[in-house]
């Protein structure tokens, strides 16, 4: 097949990649919401985090809201009683005519009512006149700018669910008056954007903020248009398949055909709104994509920067536009919109600001035309590809949805191959990633900058779900992600790296974790992960966005990649349990085989098949079942610890000869970490098993005997599963509550007096450390219970017993299940850690966990505990050339800090870089001294493992918490079946690439 048919196949890819958008948005981006409640949950249970600025409100608080919204929505008057004349004196009057001359004049409109006054204190302002919007409460700078934040998922409720609270209320007259309205929105947005420094920092929540806030600006029609069609499809099911075209691809003929569907129904007087409806659609279409309209909205522009002085560089751009070819005009308009955001942000009057902010929307919807256009062509080659994602990279910066570090990284790795005749293909598929990365960013950037009212008007009403979407739909990432698509398909069949679902290549795939996995796959819906639902052992579960906590199960897609070195991360590798991350474009395809029984292998090349059982022949079934077990059920023997210790050990005489023997791995390592980097370790103290074993052996007949008795009695089949787990509940609720001993309890406060000093103030970290972390083949990083600066010495004694308890909680008998023996034998340590006031903190991997090849994987977040929970935290790839490979910006929109009395305290996170230079140095040293110090460890499979190591910087001094080996399985039994199921097509293709053409193979719809 020749280049132009390939590229002719190819864009038929992309054409549908578009088409399918609609419905994977709906199934992915509308799902974030409740993923993101779900994660801030969960990473506050397992941190112990006593305020949560992200929780949703109490089941009580929202049915309550959800009943005002009803009766608003079903009101006349909807979130008003009465309409009032507001004077400049602050007086109140009736409405009749000029009554506020007298007063010096004042506005006219309505006022809020009692429900809306009680929603509000719920945390939902409703029906917002900005008429009456002091700039106080716009502002809110004490609160991260929320009521800012909120203004715009009001906004996007409104316009989608047919006016929400003001469905009937949309005509309730003098609600508002709209000179007014645009005059004091204009006066809320000047004063904003006044705030140069604020605005630097919050381009893109300025940028929506100025969207829906009335001020005498531009129509956003790209999006009004996409409310329309969504509005007709739901009342005539059959305009969906044109909905569906106006949502992803459409163009002038889209107009067309809508008035085609229009007259056929011309006749029927039952849908005579829906034609007429239609019929303005269509006229809107023609006003954004026909050429008269889009000449005009452009020619305004370059007036506009032509007369002023500070823009008069950038209107040039924009003056030849309409005899440029379509990826000419993709370049100008993304050098134009990289150049207003610089422009908006440098030295300027607040009303030019303004003024280039309303010219955004119209020069998107030109650039998506121009994208359209562009990728329609037959001659298409890699450096055209290249240069056309690297403007596209342009546009997406200048629209806010890329961070100049997410931008100047991605675009240096263009350039770097972009003027060259070849490339190696590990060049190429290493910038076709860096894409990919690229196009996933903007997700985290919308969720972090409308972080709290997604949170709480998503849990009020689901459809806030699809307010994500609906951002990332009308900027130029969905270009990008277009662009994208065809180099990741031709990249991977340079590179040899074969990725399917079902028989069909899925290039928007991303290997996290290789392993084999069978079983059926399982989509986890929004509702089902709100409520806790777990999956069971056997399944391969769908996932929107990684999650903090997981039971375990055989295999994982999701969403999102997530945080390669979160718990949840390095228990899937521990195990080896495949994990896959699912761009939006696949994920339609994905959620396709949702029920039936698959395999799912995954290898350290990155190549992925996701196939169903039915579709593989018997030789394959037999090879996947015998390299598929990991771990054999019942094959781990949990040796007897040493018993008889059971005085306090302090940090000085922990060694790592003790571990699994006296205390556990975190002990014995952090021990051997202080022993080896002197004053970077934390004081410390750890209780050995012994301690825990003589508390366990009071009553009769004894917590231990209990405990043996239940495990023995399941052996013998006399137990059956749920009444082990309500005998185990039983036994942690009443470990939880065993009291020391007096001698015991005397002798911990002395050493801790030693160790830790007498400061009555100072908090400790109060982990578990069991005897069945450090077993060979199996590592239970994440498992254990950590309380976090626990503060006051009767709090810490009482707290020692909680977390001897987390041996048997849910969570970590899930992870263990079937694995151990003799499960009796689970014996807890505690590790005593003075709290460090952490400013960032975060774990790294002596390994690189994204191409697997030499480098160091370091996850870090803002504050405590950052990057274990799963978090986005900011993941680089530090090279041993002294480079680095950027996977991730921090952007979680809190950080945790010590509360004076326990517990965390938060504060609002900046998205970005966290690690400055010379904490990397620093880090690079550690890793150094690490490998040349540290003896290796060894799996089962003779290779020497990679660390997993926990640090923390105060003041950018470099402080450790913890060291272990990092476990990873499966590795080879995962490769034979991926190379047996792909077959030849992953042989490696070629070792050089030329840019001034494609891979002539078979595009994506005949492979």
């Amino acid at each position: 097949m020749n280049s132009g048919h390939y590229i002719e196949s190819t864009a038929r890819e992309g054409r549908n990649l578009i088409t399918a958008l609609r419905t994977v948005q709906d199934n992915i981006i509308r799902k974030l919401g409740w993923v993101l409640l779900i994660q801030t949950a969960i990473a506050t249970h397992a941190l112990g985090a006593t305020v949560d600025p992200l929780k949703p409100p109490a089941e009580s608080v929202l049915e309550e809201a959800r009943t005002i919204v009803r009766q608003m929505a079903d009101n006349p008057k909807g979130p008003y009683s009465r309409i009032r004349w507001y004077c400049k004196d602050g007086t109140v009057l009736p409405p009749q005519p000029y009554a506020c001359v007298p007063h010096g004049g004042g506005r006219q409109h309505a006022e809020y009512s009692p429900q809306r006054t009680r929603l509000s204190t719920l945390g939902y302002h409703v029906g917002t006149i900005f008429a009456a919007l002091p700039w106080e409460e716009f502002w809110d700078s004490g609160q991260r700018h929320r009521r800012l934040r909120e203004l715009a998922l009001e906004s996007y409720l409104t316009e989608v669910a047919d006016g929400w609270v003001l469905k009937q209320a949309r005509h309730y007259r003098g609600r508002v008056q709209v000179e007014d309205e645009e005059a004091a929105g204009r006066a809320l947005l000047i004063r904003m954007l006044s705030e140069r420094s604020w605005l630097i920092d919050n381009f893109l929540l300025a940028r929506e903020t100025v969207r829906v806030v009335p001020h005498q600006g531009g129509e956003d029609l790209t999006r009004s248009i996409r409310r329309s069609a969504q509005d007709i499809a739901e009342a005539n099911t059959e305009f969906e398949r044109l909905r569906i075209e106006v949502h992803t691809s459409p163009t002038a003929r889209t107009a067309a055909k809508i008035r085609g569907w229009a007259a056929s129904r011309d006749g029927d007087t039952g849908n005579s709104a829906g034609v007429r409806q239609a019929m303005a659609l269509a006229d809107a279409l023609d006003d954004l994509y026909g050429e008269r309209g889009r000449s005009k909205r452009l020619r305004e522009a370059q007036k506009l920067l032509e007369r002023n002085d500070a823009t008069k560089e950038i209107a040039p751009h924009l003056k030849s536009n309409e005899s440029l070819t379509a990826r000419d005009r993709v370049a100008s308009i993304a050098k134009v919109l990289r150049l207003l955001r610089l422009k908006i942000e440098s030295d300027i009057e607040a009303d030019l600001r303004l003024r280039l902010f309303d010219l955004f929307d119209d020069l998107e919807a030109e650039l998506q035309i121009a994208v359209r256009s562009a990728l329609d062509s037959t001659d298409l080659h890699r450096f055209t590809l290249l240069k056309f994602c690297r403007d596209l990279v342009d546009a997406s910066y200048g629209s806010g949805m890329l961070s100049k570090t997410e931008a100047d990284y991605t675009i240096r790795q263009l350039l770097r191959v972009e003027d060259q005749e070849s490339v190696s293909t590990a060049e190429y598929l290493e910038t076709s990633r860096t894409l990919n990365r690229a196009v996933g960013w903007p997700v985290t950037t919308v969720r972090y900058v409308f972080a709290e009212p997604l949170t709480r008007y998503a849990a009020l009403d689901e459809r806030a779900f699809g307010f994500v979407d609906d951002m990332l739909r009308g900027s130029p990432v969905l270009a990008l992600a277009q662009a994208t698509r065809f180099l990741a398909f031709d990249a991977q069949l340079a590179a040899g790296v074969h990725r399917s679902v079902a028989g069909r290549p899925a290039p928007a795939l991303m290997a996290l974790n290789p392993g084999l996995a069978r079983g059926r796959l399982r989509v986890l819906r929004e509702a089902e992960l709100a409520a806790g639902v777990q999956p069971a052992r056997s399944e391969i579960v769908v996932l929107p966005q990684t999650v903090a906590e997981l039971a375990p199960v055989a295999g994982i897609l999701t969403g999102g990649e997530g945080n390669l070195l979160s718990h949840l991360q390095l228990l899937a590798r521990n195990l080896g349990i495949p994990n896959v991350s699912v761009s939006a474009a696949m994920f339609a395809n994905v959620e396709a085989l949702n029920g039936k029984e698959v395999v799912l292998a995954v290898d350290s090349a990155g190549s992925i098949v996701l196939e169903p059982v039915e579709n593989l022949s018997a030789m394959s079934l037999a090879m996947i079942s015998e390299n598929q077990s990991v771990i054999e059920p019942g094959s781990l023997e949990v040796p007897e610890p040493n018993l008889e210790w059971r005085d306090p050990i302090p940090l000085a005489k922990l060694r790592r000869k003790l571990s699994g023997r006296t205390v556990g791995p975190k002990a014995a390592n952090l021990g051997e970490l202080h022993r080896l980097f002197p004053g970077k370790v934390a004081p410390a103290l750890a209780l050995p098993f012994g301690l825990f074993s003589a508390h366990m052996e009071t009553g009769s007949p004894s917590l231990r005997e209990q405990l043996v008795a239940s495990y023995q009695a399941h052996r013998e089949g006399r137990l059956p599963e749920d009444r082990l787990h309500v005998e185990l509940t039983r036994l942690r609720e009443a470990i939880s509550h065993l009291q020391l001993d007096t001698q015991s309890r005397q002798q911990i406060l002395e050493y801790m007096a030693r160790e830790f000093g007498n400061d009555p103030d100072y908090g400790i970290f109060i982990r578990s450390d069991t005897n069945v972390e450090d077993l060979p083949g199996f590592s239970g990083a994440g498992l254990s219970e950590t309380l976090p600066h626990v503060v006051g010495r009767d709090q810490q004694l009482a707290n020692i017993s909680k977390v001897w308890a987390s041996v048997l909680s849910p969570r970590s008998i899930a992870w263990r299940a079937n694995l151990m023996k003799n499960p009796e034998r689970i014996y807890a340590s505690v590790l005593l850690m003075k709290s460090v006031p952490a400013d960032k903190s975060g774990v790294l991997a002596t390994t690189d966990l994204v191409t697997y090849e030499e480098g160091v994987t370091v996850s870090t977040g803002w504050g405590i505990g950052g990057a274990v929970a799963g978090e986005a935290a900011e993941t680089l790839v530090l090279l041993p050339d002294g480079k680095e490979r950027l996977i991730s910006e921090a952007k979680t929109p809190f950080r945790r800090g010590l509360a004076k009395d326990g517990g965390f305290s938060w504060q609002p996170a900046a998205p970005g870089s966290v690690l400055t230079a010379d904490e990397k140095r620093q880090l690079r040293e550690l890793i150094s001294q690490v490998m040349h110090k540290y003896e290796p460890v060894e799996d089962t499979e003779g290779r020497v493992m990679p660390w997993d190591i926990e640090f923390g910087f105060v003041d950018g001094q470099l402080t450790l918490f913890q060291i272990r080996p990092l476990v990873e399985k499966g590795y080879r039994r995962a490769a034979r079946v991926t190379r047996h199921l792909s077959g030849d097509k992953r042989a490696p293709l070629a070792r050089y690439v030329a840019l001034d053409e494609l891979t002539a193979r078979p595009g994506p719809e005949k492979q």
